[in-house]
């Protein structure tokens, strides 16, 4: 996004004037790593931890082995490590080219 601009609201033509600091005008607060960490209790349904999972969260547990699986591949992918996962597990100290596979450079 332009640090500052205009645009307009629909079919209103109402235009607006905006500033906007891309350091200090972020504050969403959502993660991918707070969904995972905290996909143990939301992916079950109501607050009974230990109730069974949804039927395709399971899936994806009994395969990784960890409810938190996406933190651990992203978190290996930043930090060039291996995910440990019981399944699809991932080493990014070795996967494709070392750094430049972690940094997306393939993905452009």
């Amino acid at each position: 996004m332009v640090a500052d601009g205009t645009f307009t609201i629909g079919e209103t033509a109402t235009t607006v004037t905006y500033q906007y600091n891309v350091k200090t005008d972020n504050n969403n607060g959502r993660t991918l790593a707070g969904f995972s960490r905290s996909a143990n209790a939301r992916m079950r349904p109501g607050d009974d931890l230990t109730a069974p999972y949804f039927v395709d969260f399971q899936k994806f547990f009994d395969y990784y082995g960890s409810y938190d699986y996406a933190d651990k591949i992203i978190t290996a992918a930043f930090d060039g490590t291996n995910t440990n996962l019981v399944n699809g597990n991932i080493n990014m100290q070795t996967a494709n080219s070392g750094f430049d596979a972690r940094i997306g450079k393939y993905l452009r």
